[in-house]
C-alpha cells in the first residue's frame, strides 16, 4: 500500500499477564526503521519459524538492532562468566538460560526493550535497594499503564513460591549491560539460585 502512496500505520499489540495486572504494550509495525517482515528460515510445518531458527526469530524479527545489541552483549558475560545450559532460543517470545535444569533467567525480546526474569532464591533482594545499586527505577504496579510503558528502565522483586522470588529488570535501550553494579547483581543472583 505504501508502494502506492497509501498512508498507513500499523500497529501490534501484545498483552501481557502478571499475577492480576494486564499489560498492553504497543509496537508501531509500520512504519519502522526495522523490518519485520525478514525472512527467518524455512517455515515449519506449523508455521513456527523460531522453531526452525530461534537465534534468526528472536535476533532479526523480535530486536531492534539497539536491542539486539544488548542481548548478544548478555549472551557473552553469561557465557563467560557462568556455568549455564543456553541459551535456548526455541520459543515464541523469549530465551531462556537454565541451571541442574531450572529455568534460572528469561528474556522477553522486544524492540525496545529486554525484560530479564531472573528466579532467586525467595528473601534474597529487595525492589528498593537493587534499583538504587543499579541506578534504575523501581517498577511500581499501581502505576497507571501509560506510566508503566513509558517508565525507563526499571526493576521488581515479586515472590513466587516460599523458595523462590522472580526478579523482572525492564532494560531499555540505555541500559549498560557492561555496567559493573549490573555484573555484579548477576553474580549474587547466579549464587542464590533456588534450592
Amino acid at each position: 500500500m505504501r508502494d502506492h502512496s497509501i498512508d498507513i500505520k500499523l500497529i501490534e499489540v501484545q498483552a501481557y499477564k502478571e499475577d492480576e495486572d494486564l499489560f498492553i504494550e504497543p509496537t508501531t509495525i509500520v512504519p519502522m526503521a526495522v523490518s519485520r517482515f525478514v525472512s527467518v528460515g524455512k517455515p515449519s510445518a506449523d508455521g513456527q519459524p523460531w522453531t526452525i531458527d530461534g537465534k534468526t526469530w528472536h535476533l532479526e524479527k523480535r530486536c531492534s538492532p539497539k536491542t539486539k545489541g544488548m542481548l548478544l552483549l548478555l549472551d557473552q558475560v553469561l557465557q563467560e562468566e557462568f556455568d549455564l545450559d543456553g541459551p535456548r532460543w526455541s520459543q515464541k517470545y523469549y530465551i531462556a538460560y537454565s541451571v541442574n535444569n531450572y529455568n534460572w533467567l528469561c528474556i522477553n525480546t522486544k524492540p525496545r526493550s529486554l525484560v530479564l526474569d531472573f528466579y532467586v532464591r525467595a528473601g534474597a533482594f529487595r525492589t528498593e535497594e537493587l534499583a538504587k545499586r543499579l541506578g534504575i527505577e523501581q517498577f511500581d504496579t499501581d502505576e497507571s499503564l501509560t506510566e508503566k510503558l513509558g517508565m525507563p528502565s526499571s526493576v521488581v522483586v515479586k515472590n513466587r513460591n516460599s523458595t523462590t522470588d522472580r526478579i523482572r529488570l525492564r532494560a531499555k535501550e540505555d541500559f549498560d549491560i557492561k555496567s559493573e553494579p549490573f555484573i555484579e547483581f548477576v553474580r549474587k543472583a547466579y549464587k542464590e539460585l533456588p534450592k
